[in-house]
């Protein structure tokens, strides 16, 4: 794929560093770990937003749920739901 040349590189790289300074040449494993960490530390934001996104949907679902089971007027469900939930955000 697109991302496998990229992701080597950052290896070698990584890998390069660390037997510069004093890692055995055969460690890949710890090079390994250390470009996983770097991955998740730039990507964490993103997670982030993501899980909560999902918080914020769940709890709109809970709610929608709780409004359903009342039997209340589905026009009435809508219109709480674009007062109170704007999907996406």
């Amino acid at each position: 794929g697109f991302l496998t040349g990229p992701i080597e590189s950052l290896l070698k790289l990584i890998h390069n560093v660390l037997t510069s300074v004093g890692l055995s040449e055969d460690a890949w494993g710890v090079s390994i770990i250390v470009m996983t960490v770097l991955i998740k530390a730039l990507t964490f934001p993103l997670t982030k937003s993501q899980l909560e996104s999902t918080n914020k949907m769940q709890v709109r679902i809970y709610f929608l749920n709780a409004l359903k089971h009342f039997s209340l007027n589905v026009n009435l469900i809508s219109i709480f739901i674009s007062l109170a939930c704007v999907p996406f955000s």
